[in-house]
């Protein structure tokens, strides 16, 4: 049996609304996060999230290039705890 290899992923989130962005990860599963940002939405912020498969300076850079703040890690959004 052939094992499936597991790649850690990366996860952008960005905040329109205050012009910034984070890169989360790595991580093998984004679904908390995922679910963190449909509920913030929800709440009425306007949040995107979405996996990278560029490294992580490329992102940076590109977003920076975008006009965007980075931000550490886990300060746009948290995944709940659990």
């Amino acid at each position: 049996m052939r094992r499936r290899m597991v790649v850690p992923l990366h996860l952008l989130v960005i905040d329109d609304d205050q012009n910034k962005f984070t890169l989360e990860g790595p991580m093998i599963d984004d679904t908390p996060w995922h679910d963190a940002v449909r509920a913030a939405r929800a709440a009425g912020r306007n949040l995107r999230c979405f996996l990278t498969k560029h490294s992580r300076e490329i992102t940076i850079r590109y977003q920076e290039g975008q006009g965007k703040t980075l931000y550490p890690r886990g300060s746009i959004i948290a995944p709940p705890l659990g």
